[in-house]
């Protein structure tokens, strides 16, 4: 009962929050979104890197990164390529996801990493940056972020509609100030079938 008695007062306050929070999720959904283009722009950009022969010299994991205050492994491939005459040495680390259901996602690309020739995929403009094992593109954050935004854009204008309908209805007249005013001018009172002015 306190609680429905606090949300009847401060029912202003409370949509006014929910419209600070739904733009702030729908800002948040946009910049997800964002990253996740400008992720898959750059994927797309990296195939069309020119290709060199290379060769994988050594596969191994190591215990590069830190998950939830612990340390976690990555798969790590150290390979060479011939550019202009002159070898170009280079590494590609994958990680290896450390929760059981997320390491099918991520299996092929690890088996990929193994000993042997290999192709090389460099950017001209810098050749240290190279990859011989393609990411695949973030779609899903473009897909995560649009939907929280059209989430928190859909609190936001419910939040605003709901406030704006509460303004309205604290505008009208309630009580005994709704009931019809008396004229400035002198009353006239009716008595029985007299008049008295």
């Amino acid at each position: 009962m306190r609680l429905n008695r606090w949300l009847a007062v401060r029912r202003f306050e409370v949509w006014t929050f929910a419209i600070v929070a739904g733009s702030i999720g729908a800002l948040t959904g946009l910049w997800i979104a964002g990253l996740g283009v400008r992720d898959v722009q750059r994927t797309l950009e990296r195939e069309d890197w020119p290709v060199a022969d290379g060769v994988v010299l050594e596969v191994e994991n190591r215990a590069d990164r830190v998950v939830a205050g612990s340390a976690a492994s990555s798969r790590v491939a150290t390979y060479v390529f011939l550019l202009d005459e002159k070898p170009v040495t280079a590494e590609q680390s994958i990680a290896i996801p450390t929760m059981g259901f997320t390491y099918s996602l991520r299996e092929n690309a690890l088996r990929s990493l193994r000993t042997g020739a290999c192709r090389v995929h460099y950017n001209p403009a810098n050749p240290a940056e190279s990859f011989i094992v393609a990411e695949e593109p973030l779609w899903e954050a473009i897909l995560l972020g649009l939907a929280f935004a059209f989430m928190g854009a859909t609190i936001a204008v419910g939040a605003w509609w709901k406030r704006r309908q509460f303004e309205q209805l604290m505008g009208e007249q309630r009580g005994l100030d709704s009931l019809p005013k008396e004229p400035p001018y002198a009353k006239r009172w009716e008595v029985g079938g007299m008049t008295v002015a």
